[in-house]
């Protein structure tokens, strides 16, 4: 029984700002990548730094990794396993792959990436091309949906597996990636991380210097690990993720009171 109108206002009042003040719920990060991110997660000790829920999925046949470090037996199938830049356009653009988009899309803090084969930019127009592909993901990203999104540049090169060259264009194609970021797309230029003046994997962060295995070692991994789990957490705190979601949930259970 209500007690009078202007004891019910007091209350109203007092449960709707209970709602606004409502602490957000743990976000869910979810980054796809294939080796080198397997290797950056576990050297570099994102599950425990990242300040939410996260999870990652690795090549298809490994598939989906939860927050205890464990595999869940589950894979969302990745169109071709192809996470190179054309492959990345084709699953945020194709219209034949919403169930594996749905996947994704169930997390709030999506990251995603190319390993290092595409910073191998073998001519200007493949430059021109990767351009157009990244421009047509972000306008996708932008217009259609309201999670929070962070571009992953491609790792570089070990130098014995590169040329200048083609360096340069991973270079000039990391120095034009930052445009996009805007709204709900965030930018990591993980290739800045790993790479030198010669835009090839620094010699220190080599896991081996006779070969041209590119994967960073662990070393390299323990210093660039720490700094992607503080973006994430960032990303996380300023675009508000779980908040506007907890003050829903408060906000309705104020409202179902007074039906």
């Amino acid at each position: 029984m209500l007690l009078g109108a202007k004891t019910d206002k007091l209350v109203i009042t007092f449960l709707l700002l209970a709602a606004l003040c409502t602490t957000a719920r743990a976000a869910t990060v979810f980054m796809l990548h294939h080796s080198t991110g397997r290797n950056l997660i576990a050297e570099g000790n994102m599950r425990a730094l990242v300040e939410h829920d996260f999870w990652d999925h690795d090549y298809n046949y490994i598939g989906l990794m939860g927050p205890d470090g464990n595999l869940t037996g589950e894979s969302f199938n990745i169109p071709g396993d192809n996470t190179y830049p054309d492959g990345l356009y084709q699953l945020w653009t194709s219209p034949y792959y919403p169930d594996v988009r749905a996947s994704i899309l169930s997390y709030d803090v999506i990251l995603f990436k190319s390993c290092y084969p595409a910073a191998d930019i073998t001519s200007d127009a493949m430059l021109d091309q990767y351009k157009t592909w990244y421009s047509g993901i972000v306008i996708e990203l932008n217009q259609n949906y309201s999670k929070s999104f962070i571009l992953l540049g491609f790792p570089p090169r070990h130098r014995l597996a590169t040329n200048s060259a083609n360096a340069a264009r991973a270079r000039a194609f990391t120095d034009w990636l930052p445009s996009l970021a805007g709204g709900n797309v965030h930018y990591f230029n993980l290739f800045d991380a790993f790479a030198n003046d010669a835009n090839v994997l620094r010699y220190e962060y080599e896991r081996a210097h006779s070969d041209g295995d590119s994967h960073s070692n662990a070393y390299a991994n323990g210093i660039v690990g720490p700094d992607l789990a503080d973006f994430i957490n960032d990303v996380a705190a300023a675009d508000d993720v779980g908040v506007q979601d907890a003050r829903y949930d408060a906000w309705g259970g104020v409202k179902k009171m007074f039906r």
